[in-house]
């Protein structure tokens, strides 16, 4: 039984990592490579056609919550359908635009809400009941980002010699509705966030009972009894600023330097190639107790500060891909981090609530990432500050957080020091 269960867990695994390929894996990605193609055609900006990749990123944080209500509502394989059709159509939808307003509804709007509905349900999924081997499971699941980076811009290189942007977008939101085959077989009709070997009668009690709780107030609440909640917030909303802008505009960055389609393709591709590795072996060094989960965060956060800088005075085919790999591992190492870090800082029980509500901000913060990195290109002329204050975001969040570990440490300290003065004036009284 035991065996048959451990079977049953690897096979979702492997389905859910389809999953994510087919969406966030596909969908981000395939829009960033068509960047350029898309302001030149429609005659625009860096910075608007920025934005509408940088909103759906954005939505993807920002609409967790609803992932994390439509879940325990619904259950997972109702959600991840939903979540499927959604991205999947917007993704066909954009290859028919005819205005560049239109992307916002298409690909900003149905493309962002499918993605985060579906990928988020299966974070949570992971996080709540791959109890042993979180932390392998969810190197695994995000891996699919890593993967996507690494062989959607190939695809997207080769298919746009023959069909164009427009074609090769509706090809690759026709392949993204797989997803939607597979959720259905993968997930059973009864799965709610909790164990599979609790009573379903249980099941529904919490959900009844405690979970129906999920209203704004009790959710803003979370941050006032668990402060730590706030510091990872604040975190990931920098952390998304800058995300949001390099990823959006690595290839197009790479392309205004001189390199060929197929080049950036590739750059891109190592960055993707960086993400997998990164994503796979994350759990090594947590496995082996080398590290904790939140000094890797922020070791992470110091090196992508460097690299990132090494990737805007880049100029070279060579070195625009080595930085590029070596930025995609990195990121591959500290997003895995985020939703481990937030389930050590509150009860397994509000996890989902705490999670989804912590991406809120976030999701606001991504949304000018991409717009904000494309309008100083357009400003300046070229990417080397763009990508600059893309990198000061993560040097801020590795200065803050070593200030609050640093701060942390001394006031256990402190308190170690006063318990111990007051364990020796009771001896004396003694």
């Amino acid at each position: 039984m035991a065996c048959a269960c451990s079977c049953r867990e690897v096979l979702l695994l492997a389905g859910m990592h389809i999953i994510a390929l087919t969406s966030i894996g596909s969908a981000i990605p395939c829009f960033s490579f068509f960047l350029v193609s898309i302001k030149d055609e429609f005659n625009t900006t860096s910075g608007l056609v920025g934005i509408a990749n940088s909103l759906s990123i954005g939505l993807t944080a920002l609409l967790g919550p609803l992932a994390s209500t439509m879940s325990r509502k619904y259950g997972y394989r109702n959600t991840v359908v939903v979540g499927g059709l959604s991205y999947s159509l917007g993704m066909m939808i954009s290859s028919q635009v005819t205005q560049v307003w239109q992307l916002f509804l298409s690909h900003s709007l149905m493309t962002g809400a499918g993605v985060c509905i579906c990928f988020q349900t299966m974070v949570i999924y992971v996080n709540l009941n791959y109890k042993r081997s979180a932390s392998i499971a969810n190197g695994v699941l995000f891996a699919a980002i890593g993967l996507g980076i690494l062989i959607v811009p190939l695809a997207c290189s080769v298919l746009k010699m023959y069909y164009g942007w427009r074609g090769s977008l509706l090809i690759m939101g026709a392949v993204s509705l797989h997803s939607v085959v597979i959720a259905t077989l993968i997930f059973r009709k009864d799965f709610y966030p909790i164990s599979e070997d609790q009573d379903k009668k249980c099941s529904i009690d919490m959900i009844t009972n405690d979970e129906d709780r999920d209203t704004i107030l009790h959710n803003l609440r979370l941050f006032k009894k668990y402060p730590r909640l706030i510091l990872m917030t604040v975190a990931t909303c920098f952390i998304c600023v800058g995300y949001s802008g390099f990823y959006v505009h690595l290839i197009a960055s790479a392309i205004y330097k001189g390199v060929t389609d197929f080049q950036a393709s590739i750059i891109f591709g190592g960055f993707g190639i960086g993400n997998l590795a990164g994503r796979v072996a994350n759990a090594i060094p947590l496995y082996f107790g080398w590290i904790s989960e939140y000094n890797l965060f922020i070791f992470c956060m110091f090196v992508i500060t460097c690299t990132m800088s090494a990737v805007a005075v880049s100029q070279s085919f060579p070195s625009l891909l080595t930085f590029s790999l070596i930025t995609g591992l990195f990121f591959g190492i500290y997003i895995p981090q985020i939703p481990a870090i937030v389930k050590e800082f509150v009860p397994k029980r509000v996890f989902a609530r705490a999670y989804g509500i912590s991406l809120v901000p976030s999701g606001f913060t991504a949304i000018f990432g991409g717009y904000i990195v494309g309008a100083l290109y357009d400003k300046i002329g070229n990417y080397k500050i763009s990508f600059f204050f893309a990198a000061a975001n993560y040097l801020i969040v590795g200065i803050m957080l070593t200030i609050a570990e640093i701060i942390t440490k001394l006031r256990g300290k402190t308190q170690k020091i006063s318990e111990e003065d007051n364990d020796s004036e009771k001896e004396t009284h003694v």
